[in-house]
């Protein structure tokens, strides 16, 4: 259980890096058009977990972003979905792998 540890606190560390900076974009494209979702950069991290843990109810505020920006709301999401989920896999995997070792 110690081994995995260095791997999954450097890809949390990386998830919440992630999560800030999307956060910091979301804010600056999307504050005008959705201030209570994006209004400040509290909000901004609130909406990117959010979205990071796949909540239901932000498919309808992400369709209806990408139908007010545009292209700009679509890369953002995308590379930000892309990004979130690599993170949490690698944190996945890095648990599956420890508790794998651990039994052999």
């Amino acid at each position: 259980m110690v081994a995995g540890v260095p791997g999954v606190s450097q890809a949390v560390c990386l998830l919440a890096l992630e999560m800030g900076v999307f956060s910091i974009i979301g804010v600056h494209i999307f504050r005008d058009s959705s201030y209570e979702l994006y209004g400040n950069f509290a909000r901004g991290v609130l909406t990117s977990l959010q979205i990071t843990l796949y909540d239901a109810a932000f498919s309808q505020v992400i369709r209806d972003l990408v139908l007010e920006h545009g292209a700009i709301a679509v890369v953002y999401f995308l590379v930000h979905l892309t990004a979130t989920s690599l993170c949490t896999l690698n944190i996945t995997v890095n648990i599956f792998t420890d508790q794998y070792l651990r039994i052999q």
